[in-house]
């Protein structure tokens, strides 16, 4: 009987660790993938991300500056359909998607969504697409069959016959007033929309290899029942992430909007016990001609105000480190002092489970 309970209690201890989706039916990379990320809180894994070669490819530029490339690869999602016409960007992110898996990397794939409304972009507020995307609004039949194709492009990231586990991003920074499906005062109809969008894909479309990343924007104004207002639910979240920039001549990620809005993501992680990550950072202008800013700036407040951390995610282009830079230097030092996580330094069986590449 003693070692029943021993068991047992081995038993839940693992259940808690594990987001409430994994439970739900998703692929065993999948949650093996999500019990990693829970686990690794003492040395973040390093991410760069990539916007269908309209600007840089930001892994290619930090294996430029310190000859690695970094364990988290972001990549644009790009519809096929009737407004977003990107057919070939589509095609390299699948080919980059399945690429940096194979090779032991963590992917995420982030979907800033055009107006269903108007046919402009994300920053197109226009026509109320948030209500027209809902139930009952004039733009929901096109909506649906624009997750229609989401889910075919995602059940179609096999490799080996396995899916390859995403960290799905939808939605970004909704506690901002720039996208279409943001709302600075409200977090109402997102939430609304959040849960159905989920629910689609998972229960009407099956898709089995999301870990779902729910992300706000940094806010001088944090609070915890202030971002709670856009929070969906724990059977809706699987990583807790917060997006932020400094653009100032003389850029400062220790600033209060970072550090008060990190204390308010942080303590929601806890309370579900969800894995943290900066899921955007960057800075700029100027940023690319400070000496100091990536080991002396960055990496100082990682380990001072910002701990607890999965993973952080450098944007590319203006935003992150470019080869050549004065910026450069500081960006490798911060990399070799071995606090970050890059490719290679943890292997996909790991992260994936044993079956990894098979």
């Amino acid at each position: 009987m003693k070692k029943f309970f021993v068991f047992l209690a081995h038993v839940l201890a693992f259940l808690v660790l594990l987001p409430t989706n994994a439970l739900a039916g998703n692929t065993e990379e999948t949650v093996a993938l999500s019990h990693w990320l829970l686990k690794n809180r003492e040395r973040p894994a390093l991410g760069a991300q990539w916007n269908g070669g309209v600007k840089t490819i930001g892994w290619d530029d930090q294996a430029r500056i310190t000859g690695k490339e970094p364990l988290v690869f972001g990549v644009e999602y790009y519809d096929y359909g009737s407004i977003e016409k990107n057919l070939v960007g589509r095609e390299t992110g699948v080919k980059y998607l399945k690429e940096k898996y194979l090779a032991g990397g963590i992917v995420t794939l982030v979907d800033h969504m055009p107006n269903f409304v108007t046919g402009g972009n994300s920053w197109d507020r226009n026509g109320d697409p948030l209500t027209a995307v809902l139930p009952g609004g004039v733009a929901h039949t096109e909506f649906v069959a624009y997750l229609d194709r989401l889910a075919s492009y995602l059940k179609s990231l096999t490799v080996n016959g396995k899916n390859v586990p995403v960290l799905f991003r939808p939605f970004h920074e909704m506690n901002g007033g720039w996208f279409w499906w943001g709302n600075a005062k409200s977090g109402e109809q997102l939430v609304s929309l959040w849960q159905f969008c989920h629910d689609y894909l998972v229960r009407e479309k099956g898709v089995r290899n999301l870990l779902w990343v729910w992300s706000p924007n940094i806010d001088k104004t944090a609070s915890v029942a202030r971002f709670m207002g856009y929070w969906p639910g724990p059977k809706y979240v699987d990583v807790v992430g917060l997006d932020g920039y400094d653009n100032t001549p003389v850029p400062n990620i220790a600033n209060e909007s970072f550090v008060r809005s990190f204390k308010v993501v942080s303590e929601i992680a806890s309370r579900f016990s969800l894995p943290l990550a900066f899921t955007e950072i960057g800075a700029r202008p100027g940023a690319q001609e400070l000496v100091d800013f990536w080991d002396a700036g960055v990496l100082t407040a990682l380990r001072k105000d910002f701990q607890g951390l999965s993973y952080i995610l450098v944007w590319n282009a203006e935003w992150g480190p470019k080869d050549g830079t004065p910026a450069a230097a500081g960006f490798r030092r911060m990399v070799e002092s071995g606090y970050l996580l890059r490719l290679k330094d943890v292997s996909g069986v790991q992260i994936y489970g044993p079956g990894f590449g098979r």
